[in-house]
């Protein structure tokens, strides 16, 4: 029937009436969704909409999987294998944030974080403004490490924070506290960044933590990395510029690779393997940084860029993968410290309470007139916050193993693709800048950091490293398999 209707009517009115039949079939099947009780009221809830809201808001169409998924109205990457994993794993009685709609416009998923907060900004740049006394502030990523320690830190200023989070190297019982705590101003959205989303009512600033850190998980999931790091940050550019909020994104000291120079300064451009294991975080922070500063150029949108080297302390998951957790779990165990390589490599170690004294700063940082050192066209610039103390990764393991005051060997295993040898950051931008310096010695925030991993039960906790490991050789079985090459072989 396709070949006589191309025949008589021609091939272009052909795949026009193609098109309108499939999308007259997509209407049809997204109109016959059917809802049970709770979903309607979800709906019916959802139609309330405000003459000042800045997006056009839709009611609620439920298409995602999952009952969380659902509720929190979250579209996973196709990569995205550990969220059905996460949303399993949050309780029944949780407290998160429930869309209120959907964007008529880009079909995002609308939140509401604080209906009592008046109308939405109208894109005016001086909503931030320093001299307000409190903020609404977003921080995506907040379920991390760094994203938990950053929102306890703003909601004792007495700011109202919103964490956004998809679990991806993060587990949900880790907010409890701080919802428990601060039940009026602080809440929690589900939601994968690499998705656009819309929020309602004010939002002054936006920290963008959002990605894996460890390398670990970045390296099973490098197609993710790399979506989080563009189509992520772009989404949260869009949602700064909706709001006229300023955004701080966090990228890391791997933008400057194997470096050449010593220590690194943030005039150096970095010597990056644009092909390896750990390419697509390294590569994906660098482009992050490039999006910021066009943004910047093209929408005048406020940004702020810092390069977070080496950073531990309480909250971090025991199972990351990162030197100082690993050091510190093997010890309390029993086991072996396991060093890649001759333990020769360097690194400069940062406690988390001056990175985020450090990164606050910079957020705060207004431009001045008249002085170039605070003009805007400066403050865009990256800022490198870190210790400059630098030791071997051998001296640390003697260091844990002294301060846990346990007998284990060090085991010397293969060296990891890609490790720079050295890594020291050069702090005196910061110091000009920001007045800002590290103030706690790498003895007390291990001490401090071992009090924290002594409290954990291990066994709450996902071992990512050993899971990667098992799931990446079932893949590489896999892809060896006759039946892999049937199916790459398939014209299907």
């Amino acid at each position: 029937m396709i070949s006589r209707l191309r025949f008589q009517l021609g091939d272009r009115l052909c795949y026009t009436l193609l098109v309108g039949a499939l999308l007259l079939s997509s209407l049809y099947l997204l109109s016959s969704i059917s809802t049970d009780g709770s979903d309607q009221a979800l709906v019916a809830a959802n139609t309330k909409t405000s003459s000042a809201d800045a997006v056009s808001v839709q009611p609620l169409c439920v298409t995602s999987s999952g009952p969380h998924a659902e509720a929190a109205g979250v579209r996973l990457a196709p990569e995205n294998r550990f969220s059905s994993e996460a949303f399993a794993s949050i309780p029944s009685n949780a407290r998160y944030l429930h869309p209120i709609g959907t964007d008529s416009a880009t079909g995002a998923p609308v939140y509401e974080p604080f209906p009592a907060s008046g109308p939405s900004p109208t894109g005016d740049r001086s909503n931030h403004a320093s001299a307000r006394p409190s903020k609404t502030i977003l921080v995506t990523g907040g379920s991390g490490f760094i994203g938990r320690n950053l929102c306890r830190r703003l909601l004792n200023e007495g700011h109202r924070v919103i964490a956004l989070d998809c679990f991806c190297s993060s587990i949900p019982l880790t907010l409890q506290p701080l919802l428990d705590e601060f039940p009026e101003r602080f809440q929690f959205i589900l939601h994968d960044i690499t998705f656009p989303i819309k929020i309602v009512g004010d939002i002054d600033q936006i920290y963008n933590l959002a990605c894996p850190a460890s390398p670990p998980i970045y390296e099973f999931h490098p197609l993710h990395t790399l979506a989080t790091c563009f189509q992520g940050v772009s989404n949260m550019l869009a949602v700064a510029d909706d709001h006229g909020a300023r955004i701080l994104q966090a990228s890391t000291s791997e933008v400057y690779g194997q470096p050449q120079v010593h220590p690194q300064p943030e005039s150096y451009f970095g010597f990056v393997n644009p092909f390896g294991e750990r390419s697509c975080y390294d590569e994906g922070k660098r482009v992050a940084e490039t999006l910021l500063r066009e943004h910047y150029h093209r929408y005048g949108t406020e940004i702020r860029i810092v390069r977070i080297f080496n950073t531990y302390g309480p909250g971090m998951h025991p199972f990351d993968g990162r030197v100082v957790s690993n050091f510190l779990r093997q010890a309390i165990e029993g086991k072996p410290l396991t060093i890649y390589g001759e333990g020769t490599h360097t690194r400069s170690f940062q406690y988390i309470d001056d990175l985020v004294e450090g990164i606050v700063r910079l957020m705060n940082t207004d431009p001045k007139p008249h002085n170039p050192l605070y003009s805007e066209e400066n403050l865009i610039h990256p800022v490198n916050i870190g210790n400059p103390d630098e030791i071997t990764i051998l001296q640390l393991a003697e260091a844990v193993i002294k301060l846990t005051k346990s007998e284990v060997p060090i085991q010397k295993l293969p060296p990891t693709s890609d490790d720079p040898d050295r890594r020291r950051p050069d702090i005196s931008y910061a110091k000009q800048l920001l007045n800002w310096e590290p103030k706690v010695s790498l003895h007390e925030g291990l001490s401090k950091t071992l009090a924290y991993f002594r409290s954990l039960d291990f066994a709450d906790f996902t071992d990512f490293v050993s899971e990667f490991k098992q799931k990446k050789i079932k893949e590489e079985e896999f892809a060896r398999s006759p039946h892999h090459a049937r199916l790459t072989n398939s014209k299907f």
